[in-house]
């Protein structure tokens, strides 16, 4: 029964295709039997001009006259590779048709879509997600902190590693940690923000560092030594906020184009495999081993 219900709607959006795509009419240029017509300049435009720069483009009224000439031209001399056989026509008109079939394929595949989009409450669906995958819809740890960093670039290691063990001795004394930074910190940004690099989530920071301020728990706490690609780091620990539940209205913008591409795929899956199974498919084995050796062979 559904595979029936989807066979009838594409019937329904085909016969849209065709209403949609009817032809003018007219001939614009007549030379022997090569005709040009109306739909022909029309599709010529509308293909091979984009929409903001039509009006500019077409503002000279022979641009007409250019267009039937030059499909004109293109018409007559792919009469003439008809006759000549090093030009091999019926591969290219082939891949023409199949390129056709396969751009009217893609719309009738997007009909089929829309249709069944319509119906659909996105906001009732995202709803139930939301609710059964609440623990997916929570805010992400961030931890702030303050450093001092001591740059093993700008100084030898040996000299970089006994000043940032001096500091660190410094600080767990309890030294005003804003005016360390201030005063010896490699990082340029510490001079205003006196090392406070505020709140930071998972993959803000380098491995390291991260790491390390993961750790702590305690406001105050004071890191050892870590080291990363920029030197010697002491850390401060000032703070954390833990994961919260994200409200419905917040993350529904999220959920429903998500959705929307995954019904999308699911209702074009659908109705391919309909298709496939209300048509009587009969192989040819003898054509299909034939083709399989001609291709082996090469």
């Amino acid at each position: 029964m559904a595979a029936q219900k989807m066979i009838k709607k594409s019937l329904k959006v085909l016969a849209m295709l065709s209403v949609s795509s009817m032809a003018f009419g007219g001939n614009v240029l007549t030379a022997g039997d090569i005709v040009v017509t109306d739909d022909d300049v029309k599709y010529f435009i509308e293909q091979g001009i984009p929409a903001d720069k039509r009006k500019e483009a077409l503002a000279d009224k022979d641009i007409y006259r250019q267009i039937a000439e030059n499909l004109f031209l293109t018409k007559k001399l792919a009469s003439l590779a008809n006759n000549d056989k090093s030009i091999d026509v019926k591969r290219i008109r082939w891949v023409g048709e199949y390129q056709t079939d396969n751009e009217l394929k893609e719309s009738v595949l997007a009909k089929v879509v829309e249709a069944s989009l319509e119906g659909v409450n996105f906001d009732s669906m995202a709803k139930d997600i939301y609710e059964k995958e609440k623990s997916s819809f929570m805010s992400e740890e961030k931890n702030r902190v303050s450093h001092i960093l001591v740059s093993n670039k700008l100084k030898s290691e040996e000299e970089a590693l006994e000043l940032a063990k001096s500091l660190k001795v410094r600080a767990d004394k309890g030294e005003d940690f804003g005016k360390l930074a201030k005063e010896f910190s490699d990082d340029p940004s510490a001079k205003f923000n006196s090392g406070d690099v505020g709140f930071f989530g998972a993959g803000k920071m380098v491995p390291e560092f991260e790491a390390a301020a993961k750790k702590m728990d305690k406001p105050g706490q004071i890191s050892d030594l870590v080291k990363t690609q920029f030197g010697y780091h002491i850390i401060k620990f000032t703070a954390r906020l833990d994961p919260i539940q994200k409200p419905f209205e917040e993350v529904k913008p999220l959920i429903i184009p998500e959705l929307k591409q995954r019904l999308a795929a699911k209702f074009q899956q659908d109705f391919i495999q309909s298709v496939l199974s209300g048509s009587k498919l009969e192989f040819d084995e003898k054509s299909l081993k034939s083709l399989q050796s001609s291709f082996d062979s090469q």
